[in-house]
């Protein structure tokens, strides 16, 4: 899993919200949490999507909130997002999030600083954010160790399980 600490904001505000992002290529949709949506002060339209997954089929209500941007936490580049949609909670687990401590512990990924903030995993993000995917540099070691990918915007590192 690829979870790291991004900022999201408005594309018309200037205040940002630190949050962990978990990228799901699984998924052609991006979700945020509700809280997320609260802490932005964003208005969503409440509207129902129908999600498939894994042969399963249901309908969610949910608020569709266009004009999200999403960034490293130095807010160096940001990356426009497509419509997000709210979910109560996002279904994935803290536990996942890497630490530092974690990474240090396999030498290909030494110069990799991923930093640890308080927060919860606030956005997951599609794979309709295809700049958001899209890796320059890929640090690999030996087989069944994790894997780092770079690009424009941030690191992530893709444990394996």
């Amino acid at each position: 899993m690829a979870i790291i600490p991004v900022r999201v904001k408005l594309n018309n505000r200037s205040q940002s919200v630190e949050t962990y992002a978990f990228f799901d290529s699984g998924s052609s949709i991006t979700f945020c949490s509700q809280k997320l949506m609260q802490q932005l002060g964003a208005n969503g339209k409440k509207t129902q999507i129908t999600i498939s997954t894994m042969g399963n089929t249901q309908t969610i209500n949910t608020c569709a909130i266009n004009g999200l941007q999403v960034s490293s936490l130095s807010m160096e580049h940001m990356v426009d997002l497509p419509k997000v949609y709210t979910k109560e909670n996002l279904p994935v687990s803290k536990e996942h999030i890497p630490t530092q401590r974690e990474i240090k512990k396999w030498t290909h990924l030494e110069s990799v600083d991923i930093p640890e903030i308080d927060a919860d995993i606030g956005i997951m993000i599609g794979n309709n954010v295809p700049d958001a995917y899209t890796p320059f540099n890929v640090c690999t070691g030996p087989s069944g160790s994790p894997t780092c990918h770079k690009n424009e915007t941030w690191v992530d590192i893709m444990e394996r399980y």
